[in-house]
């Protein structure tokens, strides 16, 4: 079920990366990046996506704790920047879209975005650990 929703958010819902530019956390091997989610998208959804990263960081490594070939992933630092052009994803369930920017749109806007019933944000505890 929470498949579906994290297609869609990959279609254009999930958290950009602003490059940190201080020269003190950058080196050629160690880049950082600032999150910066889509004003659009509820902060409700952000630890919910933050275990599925979590479970994918851990797939990355083998049962003898061997890392994975290819790109690893961005170390990408939490920020209070907020992306006001990125466009909605419809048809993701209500509570994915933030109450104070849904309530600056229209009738008509809301409706064009197809919202689902609300669904509970929880993982199975198994895949928390």
């Amino acid at each position: 079920m929470f498949a579906r929703y994290v297609e869609q958010l990959a279609a254009g819902g999930m958290s950009g990366d602003e490059s940190d530019r201080s020269e003190e956390r950058q080196t050629r091997e160690h880049r950082s990046f600032f999150v910066v989610s889509p004003a659009w998208r509820s902060p409700e959804v952000v630890p919910w996506l933050q275990v599925i990263d979590n479970a994918h960081l851990d797939s990355r490594f083998s049962e003898s704790g061997r890392a994975s070939r290819g790109n690893w992933v961005r170390h990408r630092m939490r920020s209070d920047r907020v992306d006001h052009m990125q466009s909605p994803v419809t048809g993701l369930p209500k509570n994915f879209y933030d109450k104070a920017w849904l309530c600056r749109l229209s009738q008509k806007e809301q409706e064009a975005l197809e919202m689902q019933e609300e669904i509970e944000l929880e993982h199975d505890p198994d895949l928390v650990e």
